[in-house]
């Protein structure tokens, strides 16, 4: 029997593949919920079906198995043959055509995603390129006079801050899905680890601020740590303890004026 080659470079029977077509149409045009919930379970095995309707839809068009599971033959067939998303989708050609372009939407989608983080890690690269190089700046000193133990903890915190900064940026925003609570409870330990840590020592302050300035961070506005009078050398602030609902204030701020920042950025607007 003849087969036919898919854009993912899959082989099918051809046969296979117009019922398959005839199917599809068929739910874009009178299921359209059951459509979009087919293209969700081919593109993420792990989405499940909105409602008991759907998959009865489904199954009884044999698109799917009773137990919810999609035959690899449609899956490749279904990932190939639908574009877009959402209220964009649309059915299109799913065969390999010689000397066109044969990717399939989530391949283009994956390969913009990609061009987007190299550009925000050469912009990032360019920031960090224009921070004084510390031997030659006043924060030299501050890095001189703290051990490399010392330093070493000090940036293992800053790393472990910013990312859980990241992580719930990510998830209040909705660029990823995962456990909000943990992400967190992973903040304030963080964060408190690091306010700690910053407030005790002016020089520490200062290497912190360094850090978090090369990850492209900054201090949030609570911390305080006073600069040392002439006549009193130790003399250092105490390190400021928030209360629950000061700290989410604090996170709502960060994640602010974090949007707002990316907002701006040349990358957004493209």
């Amino acid at each position: 029997m003849e087969t036919i080659k898919l854009k993912n470079g899959a082989e099918i029977l051809e046969v296979l593949a117009k019922t398959e077509m005839m199917t599809l149409k068929l739910l874009f045009k009178k299921h359209p919920i059951a459509f979009y919930e087919l293209v969700q379970i081919c593109r993420n095995p792990g989405h499940k079906i909105f409602s008991e309707r759907e998959q009865k839809i489904l199954t009884e068009l044999s698109i799917i198995e009773k137990d919810g599971s999609v035959r690899s033959e449609t899956r490749d067939f279904v990932i190939c043959a639908v574009d877009g998303e959402s209220l964009d989708m649309k059915i299109v050609d799913p065969t390999w055509r010689e000397g066109q372009d044969n990717k399939t939407w989530q391949e283009r989608q994956e390969e913009l995603k990609n061009k987007e983080n190299s550009a925000q890690k050469k912009e990032t690269d360019v920031r960090r390129s224009k921070l004084p190089a510390l031997g030659a700046s006043h924060y030299g000193a501050d890095y001189a006079a703290v051990k490399p133990d010392q330093l070493a903890e000090i940036q293992k915190l800053v790393k472990e801050y910013v990312e859980a900064v990241d992580v719930r940026y990510d998830l209040v925003f909705g660029k990823t899905k995962g456990d909000k609570e943990a992400a967190e409870t992973r903040w304030y330990a963080a964060y408190d680890a690091l306010e700690a840590m910053y407030s005790s020592d002016y020089n520490t302050s200062r290497i912190i601020k360094t850090e978090l300035n090369k990850l492209d961070s900054f201090v949030p506005a609570t911390w305080k740590c006073e600069k040392p009078q002439e006549q009193e050398t130790n003399v250092t602030s105490k390190p400021t303890s928030l209360s629950k609902p000061q700290r989410k204030a604090e996170m709502s701020r960060i994640m602010a004026a974090s949007k707002k920042l990316i907002e701006k950025s040349p990358e957004h607007d493209r």
